[in-house]
């Protein structure tokens, strides 16, 4: 705002005799009324916009852009003891390679969520995710059983339901503590002998 005028009389009752003091001063009230206003909606806009990403009770949940593969690599490799990641409905259509983060994440993670995405893949340093329990991919575009997903041999829920699967791999059958999968509203039209020895 810019700068008031200032009132050009000391005395109290100058001001009622000066109409353009006292018009400059009631100038200067609202322009300030306003910018308290101002603020102070910025500051709820601020409370109300959700931080890019949560870390509460083990579990990371992510609402950047899901384009920004860089910066939710390096919020992934910042995180300590991550049991559970959530990345629902973010607007994902692929995720980072890296295999350092993958590794990282390994150690702790025993669940992921990626429900609600387009992806069509996984990357192949998923496969480092070995005390992975339960993996939930939903609601994406994946044509196949990712192959990193074999390799995941301590999961035991596994959530697929409204993808584009035809089949799954014969090696599905080595995932032996699989206990739950979800395969609804997919285009199945075969099932490997080994799926019945889980």
């Amino acid at each position: 705002a810019s700068s008031a005028h200032r009132a050009r009389a000391s005395h109290p009752d100058a001001i009622a005799r000066d109409p353009i003091a006292s018009e400059a001063i009631a100038s200067e009230g609202g322009t300030r009324g306003a910018v308290g206003a101002g603020a102070a909606a910025t500051a709820e806009e601020e409370e109300d916009e959700e931080p890019p990403t949560i870390i509460a009770g083990g579990t990371f949940e992510w609402r950047g852009d899901p384009e920004a593969m860089g910066e939710l690599e390096r919020k992934l490799m910042e995180s300590r003891s991550v049991a559970e990641v959530s990345l629902d409905g973010t607007g994902l259509t692929r995720l980072p390679s890296a295999l350092p983060m993958w590794s990282h994440l390994g150690r702790t993670l025993t669940q992921i969520s990626l429900n609600g995405n387009g992806l069509l893949e996984l990357p192949l340093a998923f496969s480092k995710l070995r005390n992975l329990r339960r993996l939930f991919l939903e609601g994406n575009l994946l044509r196949e059983l990712p192959p990193p997903v074999l390799s995941l041999v301590k999961l035991e829920e596994l959530g697929m339901g409204c993808n584009q699967l035809t089949g799954l791999p014969e090696g599905i059958g080595a995932l032996r503590k699989l206990a739950e999968v979800w395969l609804v509203s997919n285009e199945i039209s075969y099932l490997p002998q080994s799926f019945g020895q889980l």
